[in-house]
């Protein structure tokens, strides 16, 4: 079945023509919908962060009004750092340090692994020195 468009030619000649239209509307509308929803979103984490980041330094300085422990205070600094330039990865990362340093190696490490080893280790050793 084929309808036929001769009349409709008559009506408006050149109307048929298997021509695109020059400005058939892209995908730039959507990406640029798209880009401002990313911007809005970053705009959010960036005002959230800003009010945790005065929650954080508010508990900071009652901390230290009320004498907590330095190590706290420490954490409680690197985390409003962390959240004033954006950073997620800065107050893990420091936690993870402190605990290597401090001697507390974090499970699921390879460090771990060789502790746990080494402290079969000296088991065995004391059992058989220890008759």
């Amino acid at each position: 079945m084929q309808i036929d468009f001769t009349a409709l030619e008559k009506i408006a000649p050149g109307s048929r023509s298997n021509k695109l239209p020059e400005s058939l509307p892209d995908n730039s509308l959507f990406a640029e919908q798209a880009e401002r929803q990313q911007i809005r979103k970053a705009y959010k984490e960036y005002q959230e962060n800003i009010k945790r980041a005065g929650e954080c330094r508010t508990e900071l300085v009652k901390g230290i009004q009320q004498g907590k422990e330095t190590k706290v205070l420490l954490l409680k600094a690197v985390e409003c750092i962390g959240l004033m330039t954006g950073d997620r990865e800065l107050l893990p990362q420091i936690k993870k340090d402190m605990s290597i340093v401090a001697g507390d190696i974090p499970p699921g490490t390879e460090l771990h692994r060789l502790q746990l080893i080494k402290n079969n280790i000296e088991k065995a050793i004391c059992k058989i020195s220890d008759p």
